[in-house]
């Protein structure tokens, strides 16, 4: 489990299956087309916050429209979760030190 910090408080983040099928049926696309609209930032930080709180029984009591908010505290954080969290990076270059 990963967590972000957002107005003083650690919310849980699961970039999962969940988030990922949500994601694509909001916007058509896969998570590799992610950089070709930046807003798509805030649809997957929102289900990777729902998934995150499910896992941990708890609530998410955020609002879709603070996504752009809890962003601008954490994008570099977040970023780095979704970097580490795939085995291909967002721009398709394959990182995985498999020979």
């Amino acid at each position: 489990m990963n967590y972000l910090t957002y107005k003083g408080k650690q919310w849980p983040l699961r970039v999962s299956y969940y988030a990922l099928k949500q994601y694509q049926a909001e916007t058509g696309k896969g998570i590799e087309a992610i950089d070709e609209e930046f807003s798509n930032l805030e649809i997957l930080l929102h289900y990777g916050l729902v998934a995150g709180a499910k896992a941990e029984g708890t609530e998410m009591d955020l609002k879709r429209e603070d996504m752009e908010f809890f962003l601008d505290e954490c994008l570099s954080d977040f970023n780095e979760i979704l970097l580490n969290s795939f085995e291909k990076n967002i721009s398709g270059k394959n990182t995985s030190k498999k020979k």
